[in-house]
């Protein structure tokens, strides 16, 4: 692993400082990282450099929009080689989710990080969400994460099996039978 993916959001100055603190950490573990606040664009910026070549206001947001989500979404699934989201929030940055579900489905390392009690169901996040990768609250877990998670079979794969068995429990929608098969399953 050389490269991680830091997504996060980006929209003020706190945020912008954690995905900093978030990228000293990694790099202090030897690794590189895409910071998208860095090596992409921000929005408002590429739309008002559209507008100054003449672009109109709503064909410029169009080709911005378009030209973000394309750069981050080949950084998160082809170039880099894990990916940490940042939770932090009542609820997470859409786009720092679709950066890490890309590198999901990439079967690359990914790990969430939150220390932040603020949630939408009771202390919880989306399970869609947390079904994705483990969660740290400490910055200093990052990458020890991400490197175990390196020597395992890529949990995409996992993920389908142990999918698979639960809605095969589940077919009859027996609530006590898919309990009773939890409990005897070792699913992580």
């Amino acid at each position: 692993m050389k490269r991680i993916m830091i997504a996060s959001p980006l929209f003020n100055e706190k945020e912008r400082q954690l995905n900093k603190e978030i990228e000293t950490e990694i790099k202090s573990n030897g690794l590189e990282t895409y910071l998208p606040q860095r090596d992409g664009f921000l929005l408002q910026e590429l739309v008002l450099e559209l507008i100054n070549l003449g672009i109109q206001k709503d064909e410029a947001a169009r080709v911005a929009n378009r030209t973000i989500f394309l750069i981050d979404a080949y950084n998160a699934y082809k170039l880099c080689d894990g990916a940490v989201v940042n939770l932090n929030g009542r609820v997470p940055d859409e786009g720092a989710l679709v950066e890490g579900t890309l590198a999901f489905c990439a079967q690359k390392p990914l790990v969430f990080y939150k220390n932040d009690s603020r949630t939408l169901i009771a202390g919880q996040d989306n399970p869609m969400i947390l079904g994705l990768a483990p969660v740290v609250s400490d910055i200093k877990q990052i990458v020890p994460t991400l490197l175990d998670l390196e020597k395992q079979e890529p949990y995409f794969a996992r993920m389908l099996l142990e999918g698979r068995k639960i809605a095969k429990a589940y077919a009859g929608k027996n609530l006590a039978q898919v309990a009773n098969f939890l409990t005897q399953q070792k699913i992580k």
